[in-house]
């Protein structure tokens, strides 16, 4: 740590300087390279061997330099004003410094719309609340996703709070701005909250990196960008753990519960409530055979066990799809680096046990249990995420984010006790967070076979997604507005509906490869029902599985016309006329579907 505060100022001011450098003039910078030929330059910042657009050298260096130096440098900063200023300081002052630098490091994206499938998923659900009068009981008779309908999230509040945002305040861009620093803010009280937990069993400095770390990560800096649930979710789930590490019962139960009504999956924090309650309600000599620790802890499981029930009950289909059922995760969470690091933490903190055990040869495991109870705590929500994922075939990169922060404490818990000094443990933090920082844009992830918007969201990566897909509305409200616009799944609703933030105006939609029945979006059903000279395609780089792959090229093909491109990095978009082999695949599903019956 910086002692003398001129030095640190200096240090602070040229970080922040190359920071904003890196932001505001790389992109000039590789203009200018690109006007003088200096393309073998540029071939070496975006890592590639030959000549390329400048569209792909803009994208693509921001990924790989821009991007990551500006984050690394900021945080690099912000880490030293924190060791600096923030140790010591309050927990609210604490948030709203954490809430300062983001907003002061990604103020750029206070108008990005939501992407993905928040798009697609509950700020659909959310306009149809709008344009329906907050008409649940119409909502609950509408189809499900899967069948192209608005109901998503039924037994979620989360696409309420949207709608009531949307209502109050019904400029799009006054929306999407607010409500990017409303998920700023729940974004620093979640860092705020680790750090409050920390506190109790780290010194300053240390609580104050753990949390830190969590602000660091890679997913963290995505998720606290995009409108989508799961910033929403870890909120009340932390509150709960908080409340929990403090043995106060009742607001556990109802921040579990407040989780719940966000998302289904955030039922692992009332299973948690309930386990660590009873533990509490047998073994603790406080909560010892209390009935309101009791009342609690079931009705923490029972309301859980409902909401799952419910959704259940109401979204059979989509669980279906999802895969749903006994070890369909296993494949995934098998895989994962995050459960290395949890089987890690236990085997660590077994062998903590066993080396105080030594010294007390004579002391029950549930005296152990005891001292570490706030350990016991996150073991058990860690391990209540693993069982629920365990048994979901549907596994993508955000919803890691639950479990992040549980990890990072367990982590240094058990180093912690291991190494048996506070130092060493600091040090360690300190370059995790220098890396953590640089892997800001999907270092060192393998580059994906395939763009899917929800694999993207690992990292900043999604950026130039997101970016593309804003700058593919304005050339199609700009040039072909007057036609009508096919385009696949969640790109359908990104130009069909204003209110997402990507248009300005209504056009006139066409959504191909899934029905839809909401916001005037039109369903294809073939070419004989269109005007192909007034009809634009949109096409994706898709991956066409075996054995359709031999058949047909899609979803443009030989036959179609392609009359405009639009890039940004590496992923690029073609706009055509025809639809020649978007209808030959309709077809083909049609007769798949007829021969399995």
């Amino acid at each position: 740590m910086i002692k003398n505060k001129k030095i640190f100022w200096i240090a602070f001011f040229i970080l922040t300087a190359l920071a904003f450098f890196m932001k505001f003039y790389g992109p000039q910078a590789v203009e200018s390279l690109y006007a003088q030929g200096a393309i073998g330059f540029l071939n070496k910042m975006a890592g590639v061997d030959t000549a390329r657009s400048l569209e792909f050298y803009l994208g693509k260096t921001q990924e790989t330099f821009w991007g990551p130096g500006s984050v690394l440098l900021s945080g690099l900063a912000f880490l030293a004003f924190a060791l600096m200023y923030l140790r010591r300081i309050g927990h609210w002052k604490f948030g709203a410094a954490v809430f300062l630098y983001l907003l002061a490091t990604k103020w750029e994206i206070l108008l990005y719309p939501p992407y993905g499938d928040s798009a697609s998923g509950p700020f659909v659900e959310a306009i149809w609340l709008v344009h329906h009068h907050f008409d649940y009981i119409g909502l609950a008779r509408e189809p499900g996703f899967i069948s192209g309908g608005p109901k998503v999230y039924l037994f979620s509040i989360y696409p309420t709070y949207v709608a009531g945002l949307m209502t109050l305040i019904p400029n799009v861009k006054v929306f999407l701005m607010i409500n990017h620093l409303l998920v700023f803010a729940f974004g620093a009280a979640i860092v705020s909250l680790l750090r409050r937990i920390s506190l109790k069993f780290f010194d300053a400095t240390t609580a104050l990196l753990i949390s830190l770390l969590l602000l660091s990560l890679p997913l963290f800096h995505s998720q606290v960008e995009a409108l989508n649930m799961e910033i929403p979710a870890l909120l009340p789930i932390m509150g709960s753990l908080y409340y929990l590490v403090n043995r106060r019962m009742g607001p556990a139960c109802v921040m579990s519960m407040l989780a719940a009504l966000v998302k289904v999956y955030a039922v692992i924090a009332g299973a948690t409530v309930f386990v660590a309650g009873m533990g509490l309600y047998f073994f603790d000599k406080e909560h010892r055979f209390k009935a309101r620790t009791l009342g609690w802890s079931l009705l923490a499981i029972f309301f859980a066990a409902a909401v799952a029930y419910a959704e259940r009950f109401f979204f059979h289909d989509q669980w279906q799809v999802s895969k749903v059922g006994l070890w369909e995760g296993w494949k995934y969470i098998k895989s994962l680096k995050t459960t290395h690091l949890y089987f890690l933490s236990v085997m660590m903190f077994a062998g903590l046990f066993l080396k105080e055990k030594r010294t007390n040869v004579q002391e029950p495991l549930i005296f152990f249990l005891r001292r570490h109870y706030a350990a016991l705590v996150f073991f058990l929500y860690s391990g209540a995420w693993f069982f629920v994922f365990l048994n979901s075939g549907s596994m993508i990169p955000r919803y890691l984010l639950l479990i992040a922060p549980s990890m990072v404490f367990l982590l240094f818990y058990v180093l912690r006790a291991v190494m048996g000094s506070e130092k060493i443990l600091c040090f360690l933090v300190t370059g995790l967070i220098a890396f953590s920082l640089f892997c800001s844009y999907g270092f060192p992830y393998p580059p994906l076979e395939k763009v899917i918007h929800s694999w993207l969201e690992r990292s900043l990566e999604y950026r130039n997604d997101i970016q593309l897909q804003m700058k593919l509305a304005r050339v199609i409200e700009d040039k072909y507005s007057d036609y009508t616009i096919g385009a696949p799944f969640t790109i359908a609703q990104t130009l069909g509906l204003p209110e997402l933030g990507f248009v300005t105006k209504k056009l006139s939609v066409m959504i191909f490869d899934h029905p839809c029945v909401y916001g005037g979006i039109q369903h294809f059903r073939g070419l004989q029902y269109l005007d192909m000279n007034r009809t634009l395609w949109v096409g994706f780089e898709t991956n066409v599985p075996p054995p359709l792959d031999q058949w047909i090229e899609y979803p443009v093909g030989p036959q179609d016309h392609v009359v405009d491109t639009v890039s940004v990095g590496y992923r690029t978009v073609k706009l055509f006329l025809g639809g020649f082999s978007i209808e030959k695949m309709r077809l083909i599903l049609i007769q798949l579907i007829k021969e399995r019956g």
